[in-house]
């Protein structure tokens, strides 16, 4: 298991301190975007196929190439079926949906829209009619009618739908193009009612395409995890009873876990009657004996655990990761689990199949979390924490991971409360460090939330046990985010101070990965105070660092940036090499938050080039990405400078609808600075099309939120266009 405030998701937390959505500056105002460059020539197809389609390897964007006879008549926006033969079946399974987006004489490029887990190479592919439903299933739809707040789909329970699907919506213009979403709240036999999850509102005749099941895709499509389940091992080896105890509450435990699995997709589960791990050892030990067991079966969790008989059975179910390098989360320990036996076998006392359910939702929870799903962490988590199947240390654990993945979804008052019950219970158990990491969850939120006093109050909490205890690893994360938050208003010589009584602190006690994080936030103060030659030598001391100690997800975030300094110096094409390389790491690591991260800056990069187009891409793979580990914050980064972006191409209409859209979302997410951010932008909107008094209110409106954030770049800014007003 992690020892508790170990780097990782704490790194994030010190940028989050000091804005929502770390290294995403917005498109600073007033700033003009250039016309578009050229549009890049259209790519190499794979060579077509003669006697029927078949699929290449796919291109760029989900984009594959089928070969087709002359004389095809496919054209650009026809719907393609595509379908592969299947053992004991006559006719092929589908097994995707396209849109034809480019076609040839002899081939044709398509868009894949929907995919199942089956591979693609050596599909059929046919043209089909929009009205083709049967075939298609749930998968593709249309919006049938808009009543308010509500959408009625044209998929229902005889196509297989189910309450709680995602579906996205595509432009009415081009099918390739992604709207908005919307989730399935009520089914008919032909039908479903709708709600919008986020996006432009839904028209009549928009095409829908499947996008997944609530809670569906942790792990990702092809990639399920799969929970080897073996025998409990008895207390006493010489017990029969305790024997046959342990072979059917296992076998038992893994059929509730085989049920529980088909509400929650990613996992599948089987049962090993055949093994057990013995207990009458060390912890180290039998972990080590269940990952033996897990790569010998072809697993990636083993659940195991001991098996004690006295007036009625009792279990005690452990949890262990085959391969923590993919699943992060080692090891879970379950609460004891109680039932009857008889020579007819074990029988869970209880709310069956509740808790097994829970303990599959605890795992899958712990996974997800580490994964960056946050959306999946939070559903999963809340189920384990409010049906109590976690103890000790993991209940407190997984009550800091809830808090964060509803911090990042944008509910900080679901987080908040979840961060004073772990404040409570760590306080209970005598838990001092898990106590004061439920502040610095409370810190982060009231930062979001403008309320800089309280944040301040929490880390000089934090500061103050650290300095009794001798806590170095806290005192420093102390330091660091109070440096934060000093830079952030402003007060630049105590952030120095801070960073620097940071920095020694982490050199004495041999920290070299958070000696070089602090380096890196140091440049980044330098270079906010525009000492740019200061700041490139802390980032490539922190970057010798990084590399040194194996940091790669450290080496990336400085990688951006670098990349960042070398734009604003005019070297472009470094600072794309730069981008390019951090986003190779941010991949070989999985992080898909720091992946997201650099292609909005990227496209920050593309925009201040002129290379709308490209711009408008990397944007909306950015998006794609924070929509889909529930990065709220992020998104709203996103979403306010493709609005900006759409501004200065001539759509301003559209640019301000997306723009109070956003506007809302952050007063929806108590997200002060980003609220601020988007009625700056309004502001800037109203005064070039000389609605000067539309502009001043925007712009009063924004100075008070800045001004409480005690932001006084940001106020000086404003004060400043307020002043240049027509009178």
């Amino acid at each position: 298991m992690r020892k508790a405030g170990q780097r990782g998701a704490w790194g994030a937390m010190v940028m989050a301190l000091a804005c929502g959505c770390a290294g995403q500056a917005p498109v600073r105002a007033p700033a003009k975007i250039p016309a578009p460059a050229t549009k890049p020539g259209t790519p190499s197809l794979c060579p077509a196929a003669v006697s029927k389609p078949v699929f290449c390897l796919p291109g760029e964007g989900g984009q594959f190439v089928v070969g087709l006879p002359q004389g095809h008549g496919w054209e650009r926006g026809d719907w393609v079926l595509l379908s592969q033969p299947h053992p004991g079946l006559t006719a092929a399974r589908p097994v995707a949906v396209a849109v034809l987006v480019e076609a040839l004489a002899e081939a044709a490029r398509v868009k894949v829209l929907y995919q199942t887990d089956a591979r693609l190479d050596g599909a059929d592919a046919r043209k089909i009619g929009n009205d083709e439903r049967p075939q298609l299933q749930k998968y593709v739809g249309r919006v049938l009618r808009v009543d308010g707040g509500r959408v009625q789909l044209g998929v229902g329970k005889a196509d297989g739908a189910v309450e709680g699907d995602i579906y996205t919506v595509r432009s009415a213009r081009d099918a390739n193009e992604i709207v908005g979403r919307v989730q399935v709240k009520e089914l008919g036999e032909l039908h479903a009612w709708a709600l919008a999850l986020d996006g432009e509102p839904a028209r009549e005749g928009q095409s829908v395409v499947y996008l997944r099941a609530a809670g569906e895709g942790v792990f990702g499509v092809g990639a399920p995890v799969s929970i080897l389940v073996v025998n409990f091992d008895p207390t006493d080896e010489q017990d029969a009873r305790e024997a046959r105890a342990g072979r059917g509450f296992a076998k038992q435990l893994a059929n509730e876990l085989g049920n529980a699995a088909a509400g929650l997709p990613g996992l599948s589960v089987r049962y090993e009657g055949s093994q057990r791990v013995r207990v009458d050892r060390s912890d180290e030990e039998a972990h080590a004996e269940a990952r033996a067991l897990g790569k010998r079966f072809g697993a990636h969790i083993v659940v195991w655990g001991s098996m004690r008989c006295d007036k009625e059975g009792c279990a005690l179910p452990r949890f262990t990761v085959v391969d923590p390098a993919r699943l992060k989360r080692a090891a879970v320990r379950g609460n004891e689990m109680r039932g009857s036996f008889d020579d007819a076998g074990f029988t869970l006392k209880g709310a069956r199949p509740l808790e097994p359910v829970a303990l599959a939702a605890a795992i899958l929870g712990a996974v997800a979390y580490d994964a960056q799903r946050y959306a999946d962490a939070r559903v999963y988590l809340g189920k384990a924490l409010s049906h109590g199947v976690l103890q000790g240390e993991d209940e407190l654990r997984g009550r800091s991971s809830l808090a964060y993945a509803l911090y990042t979804e944008g509910q900080t008052v679901a987080a908040r409360e979840q961060a004073n019950v772990l404040v409570t219970r760590a306080r209970q158990a005598g838990a001092a460090r898990w106590e004061q990491l439920g502040r610095a969850e409370l810190a982060r939120i009231d930062a979001r939330e403008g309320k800089n006093d309280a944040a301040r109050s929490h880390l000089g909490a934090i500061r103050q046990w650290s300095e009794t205890t001798g806590d170095e690893w806290m005192l420093g994360f102390a330091l660091h985010a109070l440096a934060v938050l000093e830079a952030r208003q402003g007060r630049v010589d105590e952030a120095r101070r801070q960073y620097e009584r940071s920095l020694a602190l982490k050199r004495r006690s041999g920290d070299v990965k958070g000696e070089a994080a602090t380096l890196h936030q140091l440049a980044v103060l330098e270079a906010q105070q525009g000492r740019v030659d200061e700041a490139r030598r802390q980032y490539e001391k922190s970057l010798e660092l990084e590399r040194r100690s194996g940091d790669v997800k450290g080496e990336a975030a400085t990688l951006h940036a670098l990349a960042v300094l070398e734009a604003q110096q005019g070297r472009v094409d470094e600072a794309r090499r730069k981008y390019e390389k951090s986003l190779e790491l941010w991949r070989r690591t999985g992080d898909v938050k720091g992946e997201a991260a650099t292609l909005h800056q990227l496209a920050v990069l593309e925009a201040q080039q002129g290379r709308v187009d490209e711009a408008r891409r990397q944007y909306e793979k950015s998006l794609e990405l924070k929509r889909r580990i529930g990065d709220a914050a992020g998104e709203l980064a996103t979403r306010i400078n493709m609005a900006v972006l759409v501004f200065h191409r001539g759509r301003r209409d559209e640019a301000r609808r997306h723009l109070e859209e956003t506007l809302q979302r952050a007063r929806a997410l108590r997200h002060a600075e980003y609220e601020a951010r988007c009625l700056n932008w309004l502001g800037i909107f109203d005064r070039d099309e000389r609605k000067h008094a539309s502009a001043r209110a925007r712009w009063i409106a924004a100075l008070a939120i800045y001004r409480g954030l005690r932001m006084p770049r940001e106020v000086q800014e404003i004060e400043e266009q307020l002043a240049s007003l027509p009178r």
